[in-house]
């Protein structure tokens, strides 16, 4: 009679067997994380908690919909970048 562990130890075999294996994602490059590498500046925004509360629920709805991690700031981003003019061009 099989001992316990054997069992066990047939069963996982049997379970990675079974298993897809993923292929290696070759083209995929590793993305960076942290702060982003373009021009930015920290900014401290003291908001009503009403309005981070709805920036919150859109982030979520987008992540689900687009079905990666969407930040609130990235949503407020978004919106100031949408709703704010163009700065005047520089005179050289």
């Amino acid at each position: 009679m099989a001992s316990r562990v054997d069992r066990i130890q047939k069963l996982a075999a049997g379970l990675a067997a079974a298993m897809p294996q993923a292929a290696p994602a070759q083209d995929a490059a590793p993305r960076p994380r942290g702060r982003p590498r373009a021009d930015t500046v920290a900014l401290n925004l003291r908001m009503p908690v009403a309005l981070r509360d709805r920036a919150a629920v859109e982030a979520g709805r987008r992540s689900q919909e687009e079905r990666r991690n969407v930040t609130p700031q990235a949503v407020i981003l978004e919106l100031l970048e949408g709703h704010l003019p163009p700065l005047p061009a520089k005179r050289g």
